[in-house]
């Protein structure tokens, strides 16, 4: 054993100086940083741009609304939203449209007014397409990368919760506390901060199952639902078996005891009203 160099092995004289080393780092670095890359980075993305274009569309529509009404003002409260911007941007004046409008009160609208409003209201209807386009994609994309999540919750929600976690593994290994949470953190943090009411859900709010509960059954509904979206999850992102239904019949039985056992805890005036429904029925 000798701590010389012996000189036929010097790396240099085969060509293994430091720019093949830098060479070799700043190619591994690249390859990992496109490894880092996944499906779910592109799926929080696109529930980022379908948050803005939801937000875009609905400040263009009221713009609409407000500024054509002050040529037709009975023309919004005739029609539906996208019936409206249709009759907007293919007819323009209220002259030219199918519809009675010798009684309106609004003023006249001049050739330069018309193009502006035609022109906003294409607008408005290439934003809402192009909403429903990535709503598309998000429910194709969801729906093959987590499908038990989906099925349980429903694709836009399942990409919003994917999205909130950061990424499916991050999803599964997330307890249900947690889960049922995400979206809520503002709350919760002015909860730990101030002393405020603890939040008793976050995005899971969205589910009909949530929502449409009276008030005193949401925080345990949502706790069982939560429950049972982390087992979905798990089940997507490890062992890729196909779970939903069991999950689904599981968490209609779980509300089921939820809203017998919690309708105790129901006012006396609302009870009271429930039970003469029941009869009626």
């Amino acid at each position: 054993m000798t701590q010389e160099r012996v000189e036929f092995l010097r790396p240099d004289d085969f060509g293994y100086d430091r720019k093949l080393l830098h060479a070799a780092m700043l190619a591994l670095a690249r390859r990992q940083m496109r490894k880092a890359v996944g499906p779910s980075d592109h799926l929080r993305h696109a529930v980022g741009a379908l948050d803005d274009l939801q937000e875009a569309e609905n400040v263009l529509l009221e713009r609409l609304r407000e500024w054509y009404g002050l040529h037709f003002p009975e023309l919004a409260k005739t029609v539906d939203e996208r019936e409206f911007v249709r009759l907007v941007a293919t007819y323009g004046n209220r002259e030219a449209m199918p519809l009675e409008s010798k009684e309106s009160v609004g003023g006249p609208l001049g050739e330069p007014e018309r193009k502006s409003l035609m022109e906003t209201a294409v607008l408005v209807r290439d934003v809402h397409a192009r909403r429903r386009d990535i709503e598309a994609y998000l429910e194709r994309s969801v729906t093959s990368m987590a499908p038990n999540v989906a099925a349980l919750t429903g694709p836009l929600l399942a990409a919003r919760l994917i999205s909130l976690a950061g990424s499916l593994e991050e999803l599964a290994m997330s307890p249900a506390g947690t889960i049922q949470l995400l979206g809520a953190e503002r709350a919760l943090f002015r909860h730990l901060r101030e002393h405020t009411r603890p939040p008793k859900h976050g995005v899971i709010f969205q589910h009909p199952l949530v929502h449409g509960a009276p008030p005193w059954q949401r925080g345990p509904i949502a706790r069982a639902f939560a429950a049972k979206i982390a087992i979905a999850a798990r089940a997507d992102a490890f062992s890729k078996r196909l779970i939903a239904d069991e999950l689904r019949a599981s968490l209609e039985r779980a509300v089921a005891r939820i809203r017998e056992t919690k309708r105790e805890a129901m006012p006396a005036r609302r009870l009271r009203q429930t039970r003469w429904k029941e009869r009626r029925r």
